[in-house]
């Protein structure tokens, strides 16, 4: 008798759970909001019996294979259909395409017989897709809905502008690939498309390096003080091991680079030089000007004197044969050198520095800068990649237009 009971307890809690929900949608608030967006009357019920069609578009495709695969998320597996039903969600590409909407735009209407969304490329069927998404209840994820009833709309979206990023700085705190995933999905919810991977700094030096492993042996660790409020705190002490920190492995790069392609995101990785170089230097001591004892810093200082000797042959050679294994790793036309911060004191005190300044005709260590990081561009631009930076990088000439400026310190940076 126990078990019995035991059985039917069971057996309607199961179906209580298998009930679910439903619920109404009255208005839309989508982010970014679209550029057109009209209410009309009727509603449309998407429900588990609601089937979803790709026309003109693979079932096996990546966009096609994320979506099927970002509603069973959502506790909803419509069935595929080789054909526009009534009750279906269309995800249609344009034979012709639609001049307005661009690489990226999409239209989205909601009928009183199905939800289609077109667009010109698999990009825009993905953000209508994002779009649909932020129209259903944000729980969506947490409860089980068997119907959700959508007011009729007609949308038509496209970006204003065609670089939408986001700088995620994993040198300073380190975060898990999981972590930067999580970031990687919340970007493409919100139609964000360049992913600034800010690998390296004072604190810690986070990809692997094959040709100099003590980058990753040495450099990507630093004593704990996550205990210590940041800006606060207190200097290693001699001995004191270095257990905080991490790197990402090339594979690791890749399962990023690979996930974030697949949510048409571009993943820019920035390795910060000549300055912020405390961890490099912490592993190659010798690329120094001093060559004094460095380590990898645990917390911000001023002003951060840890910069790469511009007249050791080495150093430049080095930076040419990480940029090589960092160009393998992403697919990215660019690669961020930094440039900003960088406190030029040694070099004025460096005598191979001073020399590098008069074979090539530099009247002062901010022209040693630019030429430095020429060396650099130019390398980079053999490989087929473009350079951004810091606006710094305008202050010291030699970089050449080609170049992409990030500006932190105001819009009326200029040549100097």
């Amino acid at each position: 008798m126990r078990k019995l009971s035991y059985i039917l307890y069971t057996l309607i809690l199961f179906a209580l759970v298998s009930c679910g929900e439903k619920t109404t949608v009255g208005e839309y608030h989508i982010i970014p909001q679209p550029v057109e967006q009209n209410y009309s009357d009727g509603t449309f019920t998407f429900s588990k019996k609601s089937h979803i069609y790709f026309e003109n578009i693979g079932q096996n495709s990546e966009t096609a294979k994320y979506i099927t695969k970002h509603l069973r998320k959502m506790h909803f597996r419509p069935s595929l259909s080789g054909k526009d039903l009534n009750d279906c969600i269309v995800f249609s590409l344009n034979q012709e395409p639609n001049n307005m909407i661009g690489e990226e735009g999409y239209t989205l209407d909601i009928r009183t017989n199905g939800i289609y969304i077109t667009a010109n490329t698999e990009t825009g069927l993905f953000y209508g897709y994002q779009s649909f998404v932020q129209m259903l209840p944000d729980d969506m994820q947490e409860k089980r809905y068997n119907a959700i009833t959508l007011t009729c709309c007609s949308i038509v979206d496209y970006p204003a502008f065609s670089w939408r990023g986001c700088l995620r700085d994993v040198s300073r705190h380190f975060f898990g690939v999981n972590d930067i995933k999580k970031q990687l999905d919340l970007m493409a919810s919100y139609k964000m498309n360049k992913f600034h991977w800010h690998l390296t700094d004072d604190q810690g030096w986070r990809i692997e390096i094959e040709k100099y492993p003590e980058l990753n042996d040495i450099g990507s660790w630093h004593v704990d003080r996550t205990d210590q409020r940041w800006g606060k705190e207190t200097p290693a002490k001699p001995g004191e091991e270095p257990t905080y920190g991490g790197y990402y492995t090339k594979k690791e790069i890749a399962e990023v680079v690979e996930y974030a392609a697949q949510r048409n995101i571009e993943v820019i990785p920035e390795i910060d030089i000549p300055g912020h170089c405390s961890a490099m230097l912490a592993a190659y001591p010798e690329l120094s000007c001093d060559g004094g004892e460095y380590t990898v810093a645990v917390g911000p200082y001023w002003p951060p004197k840890a910069i790469l000797c511009a007249g050791e042959e080495k150093t430049l050679q080095m930076l040419c044969d990480i940029l090589d294994e960092v160009a393998e790793c992403f697919p990215s036309e660019f690669v961020h050198i930094g440039g900003d911060e960088a406190m030029t004191d040694n070099w004025q005190a460096c005598p191979k520095c001073q020399a590098q300044m008069r074979r090539n005709n530099l009247r002062d260590e901010k022209e040693l800068q630019g030429w430095f990081l020429a060396q650099v561009q130019e390398h980079l631009s053999r490989k087929g990649r473009r350079i951004i930076g810091w606006d710094e990088i305008l202050d010291h000439g030699h970089i050449t237009t080609n170049a992409v400026v990030m500006s932190w310190r105001g819009d009326s940076c200029t040549y100097s």
